[in-house]
């Protein structure tokens, strides 16, 4: 049985696949075959050289000034500072930076050739064990090229690799020989199928929350023989190269790749594997049925995408939920969580909820007020939660009134489970 690593391209999210990567060395978990595209080849080959100390360093060494000549990192963030309307030193830097990427057809990213073949040994690619293969597409066709970089002559390593990520127009086209090449993300960002033509039988792909955010051949994800593993959390820009952003999506990448083998549990937010919460996680359940929230899907999108509704489990319910006010609570989705912590964590915020005191303490007198069924989420978890603590209000009166909004319906099934089981005060 031959198993390949899959890893997708999607510039400086590439670093998510440093974290998979260094989980799947934990487990034990090792490849015959890898295969990748853009950032996903460029980290295939120190995974078929076994280097990862070598490929934490090329990332932890990553800065926008590495990438490129004059470089700028870009995000929301950014963005929003280097609007042309802002007269600033880093707007104008900016600017400059765009025009002369726009006038040569790309940004100089002569400092990033030289990180990679700093820490990239062609001779140690070529006679690695495990079998490489790579995507990158002819200019200006984009005629899909799959290349085995074994059979590459040493000198060409480097050069196909950089092909391979030549995200066309950010970065200029690669030429080797006459040729023009640009991104294999172009036509096949997560290749799969590369993988299972040169012989797998199993596969461990790798995604990236990146361009396109659909890999083009997605359907290949759903087979029984691929376990697909990617970002639970929005990835923010290919091109935000700072070390705090580098940094988090290698966590993320580590954390999901440990859920997805079971080693721990969760969806966005990662808890170690615990038997104390079963009987919560049941009573849940059976107040999210009592109050017609049966149909998961509608709470959220994100329950859509991170739950199969015909497969989910009480404990799945209980996950869900207190990850959804957790999420709003704005809980740190990096840390591997006591599941007991979490719950205390998620709730300190809507009991410090000091600003809303007087609303809710309004409501309680006059509870119509709720029946507009307006008041944002955590309102509402702080009137749930005081009338609980006080037994001021009977809940269910008081979600009578509301419209049957299916978040405000979860957060009374979630803190009168909670509060029955004394894991709030």
């Amino acid at each position: 049985m031959k198993r390949a690593i899959v890893l997708c391209g999607g510039g400086a999210i590439g670093a998510y696949e440093i974290g998979a990567w260094k989980a799947l060395n934990e487990l034990g978990v090792h490849f015959d075959i890898v295969t990748g595209s853009s950032i996903g080849a460029l980290n295939g080959a120190f995974v078929v050289t076994g280097d990862f100390d070598q490929a934490l360093k090329l990332w932890n060494e990553i800065s926008p000034e590495r990438v490129m000549v004059d470089g700028v990192n870009i995000n929301v963030h950014t963005l929003q500072k280097y609007s042309r309307y802002v007269e600033n030193s880093d707007s104008k830097h900016f600017w400059n930076w765009l025009g002369r990427a726009l006038k040569f057809k790309g940004v100089d990213i002569s400092p990033f050739k030289e990180l990679c073949k700093k820490y990239i040994d062609p001779v140690k690619v070529k006679a690695a064990d495990i079998d490489f293969g790579i995507v990158t597409c002819t200019w200006p066709n984009l005629k899909t090229v799959e290349i085995k970089v074994k059979t590459l002559p040493e000198e060409l390593i480097l050069p196909f690799l950089h092909a391979s990520s030549a995200c066309y127009p950010i970065f200029p086209k690669e030429v080797i020989g006459n040729i023009r090449y640009v991104d294999g993300g172009y036509k096949n960002n997560l290749p799969i199928d590369l993988a299972f033509d040169m012989g797998a039988d199993e596969v461990v792909a790798i995604g990236l929350d990146s361009i396109p955010r659909t890999p083009q051949k997605i359907y290949y994800t759903k087979l029984p023989n691929v376990r697909y593993i990617y970002p639970k959390w929005p990835s923010g820009s290919i091109m935000d190269f700072s070390q705090s952003s580098i940094q988090k999506r290698m966590i993320l990448g580590y954390n999901e790749t440990m859920k997805s083998y079971g080693k721990y549990i969760g969806n966005q937010y990662t808890f170690k594997p615990t038997s104390e919460f079963d009987d919560v996680a049941r009573e849940l359940s059976s107040l999210a049925v009592k109050y017609n929230l049966n149909n998961l899907r509608r709470v959220t999108k994100k329950m859509e995408r991170n739950i199969k509704p015909m497969m989910v489990s009480c404990m799945d319910v209980f996950i869900f939920a207190i990850e959804y006010f957790g999420e709003i609570a704005g809980l740190d989705p990096t840390k591997i969580y006591d599941m007991k912590d979490f719950i205390f964590e998620m709730d300190k915020y809507y009991k410090n909820a000091a600003t809303n005191v007087d609303i809710v303490n309004e409501i309680l007198v006059n509870h119509n007020k709720v029946a507009e069924g307006k008041m944002n989420i955590a309102t509402f978890v702080l009137l749930v939660r005081t009338c609980l603590i006080r037994k001021t209000k009977d809940i269910d009166d008081i979600l009578s009134l509301q419209t049957k909004h299916q978040h405000h319906i979860l957060a009374v099934a979630l803190y009168k489970s909670l509060y029955h089981h004394k894991l709030i005060k």
